[in-house]
């Protein structure tokens, strides 16, 4: 199953490893990471999260890949 979203691409721009993100969050690292493959769906509050500790919409998240060059 192909992620439908941008949330590892997110996590990468802003420099951080999955177990920064497990600290920062206090979701776990598996989850973090089948999340970011789509083994797992994440749910809104979980995407809210992940966009607080990215410094972005959580729309942003699903929307915009931040390694595209403009």
């Amino acid at each position: 199953m192909a992620a439908d979203h941008f949330i590892r691409q997110w996590r990468e721009i802003r420099g951080l490893s999955l177990r920064e993100v497990e600290d920062i969050t206090g979701l776990s690292y598996a989850s973090i990471s089948r999340i970011e493959r789509g083994e797992q769906q994440y749910t809104d509050d979980t995407l809210k999260t992940l966009a607080i500790a990215y410094r972005v919409e959580p729309w942003v998240l699903l929307a915009v890949n931040p390694m595209r060059e403009e």
